[in-house]
């Protein structure tokens, strides 16, 4: 779902969900770029994350997009992976932000 979708289908999705819930599958489908290997990735690591009791509830995190980095870092030619640019530019911005 490109953010347009996101917005046009946010009307719908915040009525049926939480604001905060529907905003995180956005950004899940923006940085995965819908892809379902990748997005099963994500999800993964959130529940693993939540089953050990490092949240109450899954949430997509700088830690989970760490560990996702980790796991995708075993293949090759990783950063052809458009998840690993998105999550690479997300950790830049957030290094200018703290900079300021």
């Amino acid at each position: 779902m490109s953010r347009r979708r996101c917005d046009i289908a946010g009307t719908l999705g915040m009525t049926v969900m939480e604001p905060l819930t529907f905003r995180e599958l956005c950004e899940i489908h923006d940085i995965t770029g819908g892809r379902p290997y990748e997005i099963q990735l994500l999800c993964h690591f959130m529940f693993k994350r939540l089953q050990s009791g490092a949240g109450s509830r899954m949430r997509l995190s700088l830690a989970v997009l760490d560990d996702v980095l980790g796991e995708l870092g075993r293949g090759k030619d990783i950063y052809s992976r458009p998840v690993i640019s998105a999550v690479r530019a997300l950790n830049n911005a957030n290094r200018d932000q703290d900079a300021d």
